[in-house]
């Protein structure tokens, strides 16, 4: 983190930075963009948002897990996205994003960070702001300096999208609102634990076998 100098310098035309160079790459996982099969029923749907393993890539179709249910089956490529420490999406468009942020589990302050689909290495902040009964979301373009550090604002840089995230959420500094959680992402839901029956109660005999006649 850090403030940028007064007058910014040019912005380097080299290629941009990994994602790995910027965020945790371990831990992704994918989700679903809409429901699948669209007609389906409500047994054998994929949901928006659900949680998805990929089992195989084949090309424009991944075979998936879902994590809600255990279902496997097939699904096109690009209905799936990838999330990188549950906040960064990779392979979703504007539109799709704001679906996704728009779904009721969600509050205002939830957000992502999306990765342009035409211009890898390019993202934008996508935040979800709730006033009343209406919602809306507001698309931020994170800058590069030559430096490769990521802007919002001509007030702060930081070297990577978890510092930029980590400020705006302690901050709002030109934002509609603070970033409160990341986008809701339906998991498996937990199993109660098992109830344990009571241990069969055993009563003391309350006859004294002494005072019985033989």
């Amino acid at each position: 983190m850090g403030d940028l100098p007064s007058k910014l310098p040019k912005r380097s035309s080299s290629p941009s930075l990994e994602i790995s160079s910027s965020v945790d790459n371990a831990g992704s996982v994918s989700v679903a963009l809409c429901n699948f099969p669209g007609n389906g029923t409500a047994a054998n749907r994929i949901s928006m948002s659900d949680k998805l393993t990929v089992m195989s890539d084949l090309g424009d179709t991944l075979r998936v897990k879902v994590a809600s249910s255990g279902t496997e089956c097939y699904m096109p490529r690009n209905i799936v996205a990838k999330v990188l420490n549950r906040w960064l999406y990779v392979g979703i468009s504007r539109e799709q994003a704001e679906e996704l942020l728009q779904s009721p589990q969600n509050q205002t302050g939830t957000f992502m960070i999306r990765e342009s689909q035409m211009s890898k290495g390019t993202y934008s902040l996508s935040v979800l702001q709730r006033l009343g009964a209406a919602c809306s979301v507001k698309h931020y373009r994170i800058h590069r300096l030559h430096d490769g550090r990521f802007y919002l604002f001509t007030s702060h840089a930081f070297s990577s999208l978890s510092q930029l995230v980590d400020h705006y959420s302690d901050s709002i500094d030109g934002l509609c609102c603070l970033l409160r959680q990341p986008c809701f992402i339906r998991e498996a839901e937990k199993t109660p634990a098992a109830r344990v029956p009571p241990s069969a109660c055993v009563r003391k005999p309350t006859i004294n076998w002494r005072n019985v006649d033989r």
